[in-house]
Formats: structure tokens, sequence, C-alpha cells
């Protein structure tokens, strides 16, 4: 039978935001696809509604709604290629290297269910874009990220096991708790 997804490569099924498969995709008035929770979220930030990709500017925002064609055609392409995804590794573990849960878009990086839990407690990581996990960072551009955000790693790996309002210094940089948990 004649399959209609070897005329597209997987490139063409991702979104720009999140840099994973479409889920729920959706449209904007200028052509562009993005899931419906990137986009939404990128425009909760924003004071403008605007395309995440050209930047053309809508004066009012566009209500999303699924392009349920293109959902098929990337649930396709995720059921023929999960069998190829390799387990994800955490970059924080320093002992045993734990499954990632997520991935962050701004350490370009992954993380296990213990490491990742900065992100849900402490405010400023609570902005970071989280993604499924993603085996891109083994990339020549992920290892040179990697020296700018290292101590950031090494930062979570050691104070995540400390009280969250003790200070904590470490080699590279230094962590200045503060910041409140919350309950």
């Amino acid at each position: 039978s004649h399959d209609p997804t070897r005329l597209l490569s997987e490139e063409q099924l991702l979104c720009s935001i999140c840099l994973d498969m479409f889920t729920d995709p959706v449209t904007t008035p200028c052509g562009h696809n993005f899931c419906k929770s990137c986009l939404t979220q990128c425009w909760e930030t924003s004071q403008h509604s605007h395309c995440p990709l050209c930047k053309e500017k809508f004066t009012k925002r566009p209500e999303l709604k699924i392009n349920t064609t293109l959902r098929e055609v990337a649930d396709h392409f995720k059921k023929k290629s999960v069998p190829d995804k390799p387990e994800v590794i955490c970059d924080a573990c320093t002992r045993e290297k734990l499954k990632a849960l997520k991935s962050c878009l701004d350490y370009c990086a992954s993380f296990c269910t213990s490491h990742i839990e900065f992100h849900r407690y402490v405010q400023s990581y609570k902005k970071h874009k989280l993604i499924n996990p993603l085996e891109i960072w083994r990339t020549t551009y992920a290892r040179n990220m990697r020296e700018l955000w290292s101590c950031s790693v090494e930062m979570i790996s050691r104070v995540s096991v400390l009280h969250w309002d003790e200070p904590q210094e470490s080699q590279h940089c230094s962590y200045r708790g503060g910041e409140q948990r919350e309950e």
C-alpha cells in the first residue's frame, strides 16, 4: 500500500518552539505550525500575539483550532519512530544515571524526577521551557552549550540534596538560596 509519510521528513513535523514532534498542532494565520500548548504558553508570556517563527503580529489573538490532518500524520510518525528512540539519561545524575523525565530548553539538558524538582519549586526555574526528553543534546552545539550551563547542572545536583534555603558553594559557581519552596 502507498504510505504518504514516506514523502515527509520527521523535521517537517517538529514544533519550532519545543523541537519535538507536534502534539495537537495548530496553524497561525501566517501559515506556521506549532503545538497548541507551546503557542499558548508563548502568547501567555508575551504582551502581543505574534508568530514565534516569522514574528508577524496579530491584532487579535487568533483562535487556535487543532489541525487534525497534521495531528494524524504526526501521530503516525510517532508510532513508527518509537522503537528507534534511545532512552535519554539525566545530565545531572553523578552516581547512578537515571532516565530523564524532561529536557530543559534553557539549559539544553535533560533531568530525572529528582533533578527536575528545581523547575517545579524555585521561582526562577519555573519560567524554563520543559519538554519531553530529547537526545539532541549530544550534538556539537550542545557540547559547546554544556560549558555555559555545566555549573548550573553541577549546582542542581549538589543543591537538590540540601535544604532549599541553605547557601551552597561549588568550585565553579555559587548558589544563594532564599527562594521558598511552594507547598
